[in-house]
């Protein structure tokens, strides 16, 4: 019998530790009702004492029916605990690169198997290289944020799926646009080839001046040069825009990429009125330089 399952990539949201943990108190309520639900099927054999039975399925429960979060950090360090402590620990690291929750860990150790019903989150924190020589420039910024539901009912999945989703889907930018497949495409299209077209017109002046009396292979290839030369600022700058606004952010690291996103925020923010790529839709945020030197809400 197939069971119903939802795998659901995790894109373009701006989150804190306080979000995640308000995500693991929802995601614990769904994993303390299933406790309940297999618990109260066990029968209580007729040479057990009633307070040993309890006893004996708080402790299961307590044991098996448990999440596991793991914080790793940018400098390979890992920090794993089973409640919320995890999230206000002063061993975090310092940059964290992703949170990873499940609750099958804890039940596979007691039951030597897999829950039937078992979810896995993970939240990758992870921003682009400037320059990306290992992933196609046009395919989408590589990823590993999702959502993994597996269960015997929709009930669950649904459950499961909601109390995620009721978290993240307020914390959701506009930054899925850069990110996504043919992106840097569309963008050389509309900007670059033709801001490309645009300087060599009006650089044709001097460089008729300065070659116009050589070659006519040189003149030609001051343009090929310039034309070029644009063609690899916008990919410099493409990256740069992906990787000063990463498609999955904690707003707890500030590294460089963070200071760089104040000042860009800063500038379109004062150049257009509205809220840059970092704003979260659904929040009626000030400007960033409105709200001093931290993006932090």
């Amino acid at each position: 019998m197939r069971h119903p399952a939802k795998q659901i990539p995790i894109k373009a949201i701006r989150i804190s530790l306080d979000d995640i943990r308000r995500v693991y108190d929802r995601l614990k309520i769904q994993v303390d009702a299933e406790a309940e639900r297999i618990l109260a099927k066990f029968v209580k054999p007729d040479d057990k004492r009633e307070s040993d039975f309890v006893a004996e399925k708080a402790d299961l429960k307590s044991r098996a029916f448990r999440i596991t979060v793991t914080v790793g950090g940018r400098d390979g360090s890992s920090l794993f605990g089973d409640d919320t402590e995890i999230f206000s620990s002063p061993n975090l690291p310092d940059q964290i690169a992703y949170v990873y929750m499940t609750n099958v860990v804890a039940f596979e150790l007691v039951a030597n198997e897999k829950p039937v019903n078992r979810f896995s989150l993970n939240l990758d924190f992870s921003e682009p290289p400037l320059l990306d020589a290992n992933n196609f420039v046009s395919g989408p910024t590589p990823n590993n944020s999702n959502l993994q539901v597996d269960g015997d009912n929709d009930a669950w999945v649904s459950a499961v799926h909601e109390a995620v989703d009721g978290i993240i889907r307020n914390r959701r930018t506009g930054r899925r646009l850069i990110h996504k497949a043919f992106a840097y495409d569309f963008g050389m299209f509309v900007i670059a080839l033709p801001f490309a077209f645009w300087l060599c017109s009006k650089l044709s002046g001097p460089i008729e001046a300065w070659f116009g009396s050589l070659h006519s292979v040189i003149s030609a290839g001051a343009y090929v040069y310039t034309f070029f030369v644009v063609l690899f600022a916008y990919r410099v700058l493409f990256g740069y825009t992906k990787w000063a606004f990463p498609t999955v952010e904690i707003t707890n690291n500030v590294d460089h990429s963070s200071r760089h996103r104040f000042f860009l925020e800063c500038y379109y923010s004062w150049a257009t009125g509205q809220r840059g790529l970092g704003a979260d839709k659904g929040r009626n945020y000030p400007p960033p330089c409105q709200r001093g030197k931290s993006l932090n809400p």
